[in-house]
């Protein structure tokens, strides 16, 4: 009986260290001072936990494609009530805006706001102010 204890505890404790150690601050990723609105074509979506991403494929000012990763608050933005009416495809056109990655060539972005500009449909990030995007 003892050791099923143990094993549970050992247990429980890797997988919170797992947990914490694949979570990161975002203020140690992204620039959060700091808004910038790209646009482009989805290219993958990924439903990973803690925060769901998207692959966006951006055409630079200098015409290079980049894929961009832009990656959301949580999980029920991308699967929540109000998403699943409207789910990103692969191939849509949308235009995020957000907070940069501090390290400019990791091409990472945390949105703020997304829209995809076929319908207008648009959702805004729970957690942050999405009032940022207004002036960038």
């Amino acid at each position: 009986m003892r050791h099923g204890i143990v094993w549970v505890l050992v247990g429980l404790t890797v997988s919170s260290v797992v947990h914490l150690t694949a979570h990161h601050p975002m203020g140690r990723v992204y620039d959060q001072q700091r808004t910038m609105t790209i646009e482009g074509d989805v290219g993958r979506v990924l439903h990973v936990v803690p925060h769901p991403r998207l692959h966006l494929v951006v055409e630079d000012d200098q015409g290079t494609m980049r894929t961009w990763a832009v990656e959301l608050d949580a999980a029920n933005q991308l699967t929540g009530s109000a998403v699943s009416q409207a789910v990103l495809g692969l191939g849509d056109r949308i235009m995020v805006c957000g907070n940069p990655g501090r390290d400019p060539g990791e091409y990472r972005l945390h949105m703020l706001t997304l829209t995809r500009l076929s319908d207008g449909w648009s959702v805004a990030s729970e957690h942050r102010p999405a009032s940022q995007c207004e002036s960038s």
